[in-house]
């Protein structure tokens, strides 16, 4: 749950301005659905790695991943 929380954080929160200048008048710009599910990745699979070394308990990694189905089968 609480990584679902961050990846709706990583799209909704606003990046910081890229000027000091003016960062009342610059456009609020935020992270794309892309770039939140890439930095998903990359603490999904730094979190496997933790649980590889000992860092992370076994069980947490077993929660990131989820069997997959196909949905249509090669014809043999």
């Amino acid at each position: 749950m609480a990584l679902s929380g961050l990846q709706q954080w990583l799209v909704t929160t606003p990046l910081p301005a890229r000027s000091r200048r003016s960062p009342t008048t610059a456009a609020l710009r935020h992270r794309s659905q892309g770039t939140a599910s890439a930095v998903m990745t990359a603490v999904t699979d730094f979190l496997r790695f933790g649980a590889l070394h000992g860092w992370v308990p076994a069980q947490t990694a077993g929660l990131l991943s989820e069997p997959r189905f196909l949905r249509f089968l090669p014809a043999e």
